[in-house]
C-alpha cells in the first residue's frame, strides 16, 4: 500500500531512469515560477496585457502597462492605461510598439475560425500575427492558457480553442506550421519556453518582475539555493509532485533581426 501511495506521488528518487527527464522538465518551471525582482534593462518600457479584466499584470516590470477587454466598464488600478480591444480584430497598436505582451487565461476564449462575409478567417492565428506585429523586435510574448488533457481546458463554456503541446510549433521555429500550411500566419516566433504549470495564478502577477533580457542562470540559482527561500521552493516542488498541471507556459520572443 505504501509503495502503490510513493508510485502515485510518482516521487522522482524512486526511479533513477526518471530522475533525469523529471529534472529536465521541472527546472524551466521553476525559473519562469519563482517572481525575481528586478529592474528592466531600458529606462521606458511598455506592457500590454491582453484579456486584463481589472487586474492587468505586468510580469516583466514595465514602466508603462496598458490593460486590455473587450468590455469597457472595467476600472483600471491607478497609473495603468485601459484599451477597448476586440482580440479577433486588429489590435489597436502601432508596428514594434511594444516590449512585452501577456495573455493569462485568454487564448482559450479566442476562436479558431469564423466566418466573415463570404471568407473564412482564424482568429487565433491572425491574433498571433497581431502579437508579434506589435512586439519590437526581440520582445516576448507570456501566454498561460488551460490545455489538453486537463479537464480545465474544456469545462468553461466560453472555452472554444484548445491547445495542446505541439500547438506552439505552428508558431515557432524556422518553418512554423500555420504559415507552412497557408493559414494565414506571415511570421515565426522563437521559443524561449513552453512547459506545464498549475494554472496563471502561479506566475508572476502585478507586482512581480521578470528580466525582459533574461537574468543569467547564476543569479536564478543563487536565488533558488539561497536558504531564505526554500519554504516557497518547497511549496512548489510539492505541487509539482501531488498534482497534475493544468495550463501551459509560452514565452515567445519576437526575432531581433526582423
Amino acid at each position: 500500500m505504501f509503495y502503490r501511495l510513493i508510485s502515485t506521488i510518482r516521487h522522482p528518487l524512486i526511479h533513477a531512469k526518471d530522475f533525469m527527464p523529471w529534472v529536465k522538465s521541472s527546472i524551466p518551471k521553476i525559473l519562469w515560477q519563482i517572481c525575481v525582482p528586478i529592474s528592466l534593462s531600458r529606462t521606458e518600457s511598455v506592457h500590454v496585457d491582453l484579456g486584463s479584466g481589472n487586474t492587468p499584470r505586468n510580469p516583466f516590470g514595465a514602466t508603462r502597462v496598458i490593460g486590455t477587454d473587450f468590455h469597457s466598464n472595467f476600472i483600471s488600478p491607478a497609473g495603468i492605461e485601459f484599451v477597448k480591444v476586440d482580440l479577433t480584430r486588429k489590435l489597436p497598436f502601432a508596428d514594434s510598439s511594444l516590449d512585452s505582451i501577456s495573455a493569462y487565461d485568454v487564448l482559450e476564449h479566442i476562436p479558431r475560425w469564423e466566418r466573415v462575409e463570404e471568407e473564412i478567417v482564424f482568429p487565433f492565428v491572425l491574433l498571433m500575427n497581431e502579437i508579434h506585429r506589435c512586439l519590437k523586435p526581440g520582445g516576448i510574448f507570456l501566454g498561460v492558457t488551460p490545455a489538453f488533457p486537463s479537464a480545465t481546458s474544456f469545462q468553461d463554456p466560453t472555452h472554444v480553442n484548445f491547445i495542446s503541446v505541439a500547438t506552439v510549433g505552428y508558431f515557432t521555429g524556422s518553418s512554423p506550421l500555420a504559415r507552412e500550411l497557408e493559414y494565414g500566419f506571415k511570421e515565426s516566433f522563437n521559443l524561449r519556453c513552453q512547459t506545464w504549470v498549475h494554472g496563471s495564478h502561479a506566475l508572476p502577477g502585478p507586482s512581480s518582475q521578470l528580466n525582459l533580457e533574461y537574468q543569467s542562470l547564476t543569479e536564478k540559482a543563487k536565488f533558488i539555493f539561497s536558504f531564505r527561500n526554500r519554504e516557497k521552493l518547497f511549496k512548489l516542488w510539492k505541487a509539482n509532485m501531488l498534482s497534475k498541471p493544468s495550463h501551459l507556459l509560452w514565452i515567445l520572443e519576437k526575432p531581433a533581426n526582423v
